[in-house]
């Protein structure tokens, strides 16, 4: 993927979210509080796009099997 692109740009994104909803995951006081921060990650990831991130490299890992000549 080129640097920029939108795939990118959709995992920088989430990357950096997840690095902030990690930490309040593991101190979560009770399994609501998990619930509620898991599912607002969840949605945040879907409404970034990353379905088509997931498009995208699955594309690439294709290729790469191809290459590789792997089946």
């Amino acid at each position: 993927m080129q640097p920029g692109s939108d795939p990118v740009l959709i995992f920088d994104e989430i990357q950096r979210r997840w690095g902030r909803d990690l930490p309040r995951l593991i101190l979560a006081k009770t399994e609501s509080e998990f619930d509620s921060i898991w599912n607002d990650f969840q949605t945040f990831k879907a409404d970034r796009g990353y379905a088509k991130l997931q498009e995208e490299q699955t594309k690439l890992l294709v290729v790469n099997k191809n290459k590789l000549v792997i089946q």
